[in-house]
């Protein structure tokens, strides 16, 4: 029994961190397309790390941009308002 909860809690250990890392790699990927749509002067409405119900949001000051983290780390979005 000990040598199953030491081999759950290692895999645990090593799954989360490769959800870190990917939820890393997918941040850095979508802030290349916030950052080109900003300095197109583009009007942003959302920008999320992952996909489903929303964790945390939060409300930019300045340009209304709705910032989220959502339930499933593997992807996320730069939304802009329909036109």
């Amino acid at each position: 029994p000990r040598a199953g909860i030491a081999s759950l809690a290692s895999s645990l250990a090593s799954n989360s961190g490769g959800y870190l890392l990917i939820s890393l790699a997918v941040a850095s990927h979508e802030a290349g397309h916030f950052y080109a749509a900003l300095l197109q002067q583009m009007i942003i409405k959302e920008y999320s790390i992952g996909f489903g119900p929303r964790l945390l949001s939060r409300e930019g000051s300045k340009k209304n941009i709705t910032y989220s983290l959502r339930a499933l780390p593997f992807g996320g979005y730069v939304s802009f308002p329909s036109t």
